[in-house]
This record gives structure tokens, C-alpha cells and sequence, in this order.
């Protein structure tokens, strides 16, 4: 709350702290400034779906609750934060000249405006999603050639053993250079019939034809995460793509590259089996 709250910029010096854990349901976040920020504490008493409740009690001033309710609608989050204080006589005659969202229409409309600049800075800068640092690159335009089919999940990992052999072989007998490690390109993955339409592949100069392997080019602009471990766990970093794509709405722009930089057998332990991941984007 901090980095939007309208008040914290009243007193550069004022200071806070949090008892608990933050975000949580008794955390108690209590601050301490000049007069224009004043003493006080602010403690979590209610959370549930879209909604925070807290009780604010300000030091010579009285007590009150805010609540922060969160609705989404037409694809976008509202955001609408409430203040709520019981007044009992004589500070009920007080209140009577009192126009409360004249006093604190301003602040709160200043903090939800600082709350969404906040917000959209964050969603534009994110790129951890699941434990994974999606980067941004530009992938040199390369060309794959290999073996392409569309073939059962259940069948990937005879394919691609007898695909690789037959992109060696086909390199080795036209005198081609490998220009990286062997790669799975994912054109399609069909979940509903458990197939993919891939192709066990190996990248060469660009623009090279192997005898009896199908051949394809790209490069560009490209997502690329690094995975370290086991096969049977590159869906995380698959998923975590996908959610760095949603969360952004970025577009595919051709298959999902899969880079094997190690060879497994050659590892002490599985955790040290380095894939890494493209995704070329529009």
C-alpha cells in the first residue's frame, strides 16, 4: 500500500512498520508522521473473493474501517475503495458541517489513481510467472531441418530418438555443419486428441536443404525461457509461457522451439538438464 497510498507522500521521514504477515488476515500495519499523516495503525480483519476490509485507528481521532472491493468487468478490474466511521454525539453536531467527501474525496480519489498507475507499471514490466524469468530476444534466423510428423504423445519419445538419428545422418552424408544443439519444434498441441505435429530437428545455415528431411526457417523476435530438469517437466515452463502471453497479449508467431544444450547422459543429476524454450512473437 505504500507505493500508492496518498499519504505516504505527505512526509518523505514518516515512518512504518508491519506485525504479521503481510497480506494476511490480523496483519497490522502501523505508521508514525507529521501532522498531515498523524499516528495510527491500520489492521487486515476481513478478506474474501475481490475484497480486503481493514480497521484504521488514528491516534486523538477516532477509529474507522476501509474496505477495497475489486470487481471485473468488460475484461478490466474496478476497483473501489470505501471509508466507513461510526460518530456518536457530540461529534455528531460537528459532522453536520462537515462534508466528508470534501475532505477526503481528493485523497482517495488520488490514491486509486496512483493504484492503477501502479498496477498497469507492474502488469507491463512483469516476466516472472511460476518460478520462471521469461526473456525477451531476437532469435537469429536459422533453419531446421529433420523429421516431421504428427505423432501420439504416447509415441514422442520413440520419435524423436529415431527423428534425431535420421538429422544426423541425413547432415553427415550431405556434409552439413549442425549450427546448434539437436531441437523439438511444436507446431501444433492437441490436446483433445493427444497429438502434436512436431519435428525432431537440427538447426543449420540458414537457407540449407538436407536430402530426405524436411526443412524450415524462422528467427525474429522470440520469448525464451531456460528450464533445468527433467523432460517430463517442461510443461511448467510451457504454462509459464502461455501465462507470460496472456498476461501480456502476445501472439504466436510460429512453432515452439525446444533447445537441448545437454546431453542427459552425460549429467550427474536430472536437475542439471538445460532446455531452453523459444516462443517466436508478433
Amino acid at each position: 500500500m505504500n507505493k500508492w497510498s496518498p499519504w505516504t507522500g505527505k512526509d518523505p521521514n514518516m515512518t512504518s512498520s508491519i506485525e504479521g504477515e503481510d497480506g494476511s488476515l490480523g496483519a497490522v500495519y502501523k505508521w508514525s508522521g507529521n501532522d498531515d499523516v498523524g499516528v495510527g495503525s491500520q489492521t487486515i480483519t476481513e478478506m474474501g473473493d475481490g475484497m480486503i476490509k481493514t480497521h484504521m485507528v488514528f491516534e486523538g481521532m477516532g477509529e474507522a474501517d476501509a474496505t477495497i472491493d475489486l470487481k471485473e468487468e468488460d475484461g478490466k478490474t474496478i476497483a473501489t475503495w470505501h471509508y466507513d466511521q461510526d460518530v456518536t454525539f457530540p461529534a455528531t453536531i460537528f459532522m453536520m458541517f462537515v462534508d466528508m467527501e470534501e475532505m477526503l474525496g481528493p485523497d482517495y480519489q488520488k490514491g486509486m489513481d496512483n493504484l492503477k498507475a501502479t498496477v498497469e507499471a507492474n502488469k507491463s514490466a512483469r516476466t516472472e510467472f511460476s518460478g520462471f524469468n521469461i526473456e525477451t530476444t531476437e532469435l537469429a534466423e536459422r533453419t531446421y531441418v529433420g523429421v516431421r510428423d504428427t505423432v501420439a504423445f504416447s509415441e514422442m519419445q520413440p520419435f524423436f530418438a529415431s527423428g534425431f538419428a535420421a538429422a544426423t545422418g541425413g547432415c553427415t552424408k550431405s556434409e552439413v555443419e549442425m549450427n546448434g544443439m539437436q531441437c523439438g519444434l511444436y507446431f501444433v498441441w492437441d490436446e483433445a486428441n493427444q497429438s502434436t505435429d512436431c519435428m525432431a530437428a537440427i538447426p543449420v545455415a540458414t537457407g540449407t536443404m538436407v536430402d530426405g528431411l524436411e526443412a524450415f526457417t524462422t528467427g525474429g523476435k522470440a520469448l525464451m525461457v531456460d528450464h533445468y530438469g527433467p523432460y517430463e517437466k517442461l510443461g511448467d515452463a510451457h504454462m509459464a509461457m502461455e501465462d507470460y502471453m496472456n498476461w501480456h497479449g502476445t501472439q504466436m508467431n510460429g512453432p515452439a522451439i525446444e533447445e537441448y544444450m545437454n546431453d542427459p547422459t552425460m549429467v550427474a543429476d536430472a536437475s542439471e538438464i538445460h532446455t531452453r524454450i523459444y516462443y517466436p512473437v508478433q
